[in-house]
């Protein structure tokens, strides 16, 4: 429970730092200009909604490496990376064939924040899963 919590709030932070900072520029330089009428403003944010997404991330990378038996950082970022890779990639393809939001170029950054992101999710969770183990 605690490790999936964890994973939440690691996640919350790494995503307002990645996306909502780092890449926010890059990202909009790089989508449809007519979509941007379909983001909300920060002060129009559905607040249980964030929550609830965060909260779904990270107790599924902590369920995965609970599954996988995982007890260190480097084990958990390396799954991480794998997982988070792995689920951008699938959903990031299905909406680029679908609708017209971000060019090419935001796909492929997207895909590769999603892995490094969920991979220091889960280096996190898998060092919080770990700790008190002798190595």
């Amino acid at each position: 429970m605690l490790g999936g919590l964890l994973g939440s709030v690691v996640n919350f932070f790494l995503g307002w730092l990645v996306w909502g900072m780092l890449l926010m520029g890059f990202m909009q330089k790089h989508s449809n200009p007519s979509a941007s009428v379909i983001f909300r403003s920060d002060e129009k944010m559905v607040w249980w909604a964030m929550i609830a997404g965060n909260l779904a991330a990270g107790f599924l990378v902590c369920y995965i490496l609970t599954k996988a038996n995982i007890k260190t950082a480097a084990a958990g970022a390396f799954t991480g990376a794998v997982v988070g890779m792995l689920s951008a990639l699938g959903v990031d393809c299905m909406m680029y064939a679908q609708v017209m939001i971000y060019g090419l170029p935001a796909l492929v950054v997207d895909i590769a924040a999603a892995t490094v992101v969920t991979g220091i999710v889960a280096a996190v969770v898998g060092w919080f899963l770990g700790r008190g183990n002798a190595s």
